[in-house]
């Protein structure tokens, strides 16, 4: 003979869902609070925001990663806000599971690269987030 569990009391019931309920509604409130700019706050903490590769790296920068590397258009646009000089590079396979999609070539930078290296967008997406010069250390 199997014993069946007590169902829980429809009070308890009813905190849950009115909790959730409240949940939803605050997260609701603050998207459309961003959105429509009732509540300002920096975009480097949108996450429908651009990368911009000046901002310091947060809890949002890999999603931003991931979108550039899956949308050419956008990591271009987001490299021209660099100031590198750069040229693209055709797309071509070097290997099995190797080879360059969507890259350039980076030709200057803010610092001395030497001789001019490939980057795809995923690469160049990380190293301006990472290595790039905060504004404090470019003297702004």
């Amino acid at each position: 003979m199997s014993v069946v569990p007590d169902p829980p009391p429809k009070s308890a019931t009813r905190v849950r869902r009115l909790l959730l309920g409240l949940l939803a509604l605050g997260l609701a409130a603050l998207t459309w609070a961003l959105q429509r700019g009732h509540w300002v706050t920096e975009d480097r903490w949108k996450p429908w925001a651009p990368l911009r590769v000046d901002d310091a790296p947060n809890l949002l920068t890999p999603l931003k990663l991931r979108r550039l590397a899956q949308d050419a258009p956008l990591c271009r646009a987001v490299l021209a806000t660099t100031g590198f000089r750069y040229d693209t590079v055709p797309d071509r396979v070097t290997g099995p599971g190797c080879g360059f999609e969507n890259a350039v070539r980076i030709r200057a930078t803010g610092v001395a690269v030497g001789a001019p290296f490939p980057l795809s967008c995923r690469a160049r997406g990380v190293a301006g987030a990472v290595g790039a010069p905060q504004p404090a250390a470019r003297g702004a």
